[in-house]
């Protein structure tokens, strides 16, 4: 068997890779999911507790698009705390189905917190930000609602996401600001990119992805590619989508933001953190030790459950 290719800086041929990724998603659709042990009855088969979850439906209004959102809810108890969670996948793949949104959500639930997990349009045949940001905002009022209907108060409710998902849930935060509210109890971002080019890397970040696969790091150059796509062309300005970008981020609610040691990514968490402490927005900047970018998207990684099981822990101390 081949070893896969190791990450070097030196030849970083991710924006090329990318960019033939984004076209065949559009001439093709997206790639099935080989993982056969990731649905909720396989799921529920290696970890009990996550069986005492019940999950609905939800219907997202949208005279655009055909929206996926599901509830997850503790069965049996009154979860007092909400979370509206988006999934990653470079704002061009990712479902709720996969790991990063159902695993995660059952996960939540599993200890207490009512969760929606929402779907949204992706960024290609043309649509862009502009679109994922209205999906979302769209699904943040609905999944409120759904919230709500299970008694949860409106001060509860928190916003957060993975990776791509993250930045959305970052630009509807600032977007709640500007729009007077409803804004979120506040932000819980995992592994972000929420900056149109990704900050400089320091020595320490730089050196943390030695040694690893080059399908499992992030480049600067496959990021320029991602946010190149979803914008749409090269010079959009897009403060909701990429709010460290954004003139003013005061005003914003507390915000947790958990990186990967071993992303490159890590260098947009780490600006992000200084830019809100600097704007007086109460941040808490954790790194998660030993992990990649999109960990989540692995269940039963201990790391992964160190990571749901903080965010549970930051909701909690906030309800």
């Amino acid at each position: 068997m081949t070893s896969p290719a190791l990450y070097d800086p030196a030849r970083d041929d991710g924006e090329e890779q990318i960019r033939a990724h984004i076209a065949d998603l559009e001439r093709q659709g997206p790639p099935s999911d080989p993982r056969t042990d990731i649905d909720t009855a396989s799921l529920t088969a290696r970890y009990p507790r996550l069986g005492a979850v019940t999950t609905a439906d939800l219907a997202v209004p949208s005279p655009d698009a055909d929206l996926t959102a599901r509830v997850y809810h503790p069965t049996g108890r009154d979860p007092g705390v909400g979370l509206v969670w988006i999934h990653g996948g470079g704002w061009v793949g990712g479902d709720i189905d996969r790991p990063e949104a159902h695993w995660v959500s059952l996960e939540l639930a599993a200890r207490g917190i009512a969760v929606v997990s929402l779907g949204y349009r992706k960024a290609l045949h043309g649509v862009r930000a502009a679109q994922l940001e209205d999906d979302v905002r769209r699904g943040w009022h609905a999944g409120r609602e759904a919230l709500r209907d299970l008694g949860i108060a409106a001060e509860a409710v928190h916003v957060g996401g993975a990776s791509a998902g993250s930045a959305l849930a970052a630009g509807l935060t600032l977007r709640m600001r500007d729009e007077d509210g409803p804004s979120p109890a506040s932000a819980l971002l995992v592994y972000p990119l929420v900056h149109r080019e990704l900050p400089p890397l320091s020595a320490e970040v730089a050196d943390s992805v030695r040694g690893l696969p080059a399908a499992q790091v992030i480049s600067p150059r496959a990021a320029r590619a991602y946010t190149a796509n979803v914008l749409g062309m090269d010079d959009v300005v897009e403060p909701y989508l990429f709010p460290g970008d954004a003139p003013s981020l005061g005003g914003q609610p507390p915000v947790l933001i958990i990186a990967a040691q071993r992303d490159l990514l890590r260098a947009s968490s780490d600006r992000y953190a200084r830019q809100l402490r600097e704007a007086g927005v109460p941040v808490v900047s954790e790194t998660q030790a030993d992990v990649a970018h999109g960990y989540l998207d692995d269940p039963g990684l201990p790391e992964a459950l160190a990571s749901i099981d903080r965010m549970a822990r930051w909701m909690a101390d906030r309800s």
